[in-house]
């Protein structure tokens, strides 16, 4: 199981995947290349991983929560 600190670094990976994807460029995340159509997967990665975070931080139940997106 990936510590906090593992899981926001993860978490920062995925949204430079989603502002590169964003500005139409391919980006590389754990041996995988991302493309425009990977975009549903990319979302729900940040889904899983940010509802893993709430979870861990004292919460029982799974919502969406808004981390800071580097000026997105």
């Amino acid at each position: 199981m990936p510590t906090t600190a593992q899981l926001e670094a993860y978490l920062a990976e995925l949204y430079a995947a989603r502002s590169a994807l964003l500005t139409g460029k391919s980006y590389g995340i754990n041996g995988r290349t991302l493309t425009r159509v990977d975009e549903t997967w990319l979302s729900n990665q940040i889904k899983e991983v940010e509802n893993q975070l709430y979870r861990r931080s004292g919460h029982e139940t799974s919502v969406r929560v808004v981390f800071d997106r580097g000026g997105r």
